[in-house]
């Protein structure tokens, strides 16, 4: 297909200077980081891939650090979840914020 990859990880696990983007989750709080050099353009639509989306904490920090770092647009950011526990509200919030979504399964 030779799209472009980039990945999104925990603080400290990527190499060179990274974008930085706290947020919450159900049960706490972390952080989310990705390369400052990457191939993402303003232009460019974007698919996020999270296994689950609970609060939509992980994915919208994502997508954030999308938006603040690399100015594309947030109805250009696609989340693909494979399951959404739609009952803590994150699949909800995720479309709120301006952003798609689409899950495989949904647990309610």
């Amino acid at each position: 297909m030779e799209l472009p990859f980039v990945l999104a990880r925990k603080p400290g696990k990527l190499p060179n200077e990274t974008y930085k983007k706290k947020f919450d989750l159900e049960y706490g709080s972390t952080s989310i980081e990705i390369q400052k050099i990457t191939d993402i353009n303003e232009n460019q639509k974007i698919v996020i891939v999270d296994d689950l989306v609970a609060t939509g904490g992980t994915a919208i920090a994502c997508a954030e650090l999308l938006t603040e770092n690399f100015n594309v647009k947030n109805k250009n950011i696609l989340i693909l979840s494979v399951i959404d526990l739609s009952s803590l509200g994150g699949s909800k919030l995720i479309k709120e914020k301006g952003f798609l979504i689409k899950t495989f399964i949904n647990y309610e």
